[in-house]
């Protein structure tokens, strides 16, 4: 029997999802497959590809966002308004160790204008001079 590629696992995801399959169930079936077919290792690439997938059928991006403070209505449209895509999904999370500023990451792009991120840039160009 041939090996299923993660492109076509990733489109059989969106299709149960799209059928109205519970993404609990969908989630636990894929577990299920990965664990049995011993590609438990390729879960974050199946969920890259299904991120992928779901682009480029529908146009809706996920970026997932981590922010010292609470994100205003309007932050959060620019955010959204940063990314050409249809429609923009934020999974926000407030992380406490972040002093200030955010990260953002979609299935393409990093933007870290996090305080840390900054204090870094600062470290590393003192150590050039």
């Amino acid at each position: 029997m041939s090996k299923i590629s993660r492109k076509e696992l990733a489109g059989a995801v969106l299709s149960l999802l799209d059928a109205g399959k519970s993404p609990a169930v969908v989630a636990q079936q894929i577990a299920e497959y990965l664990v049995a077919e011993r590609r438990t290792t390729e879960l974050t690439a199946l969920m890259r590809e299904v991120e992928n997938l779901r682009f480029e059928r529908s146009g809706v991006l996920e970026a997932e966002v981590s922010s010292a403070h609470e994100l205003t209505p309007a932050l959060q449209q620019e955010i959204k308004d940063l990314f050409q895509a249809k429609h923009t999904l934020l999974d926000y999370t407030q992380d406490a160790e972040l002093i200030g500023g955010m990260r953002v990451r979609t299935i393409e792009q990093q933007l870290d204008i996090s305080v840390e991120h900054k204090l870094n840039q600062l470290k590393h160009a003192n150590e050039g001079a």
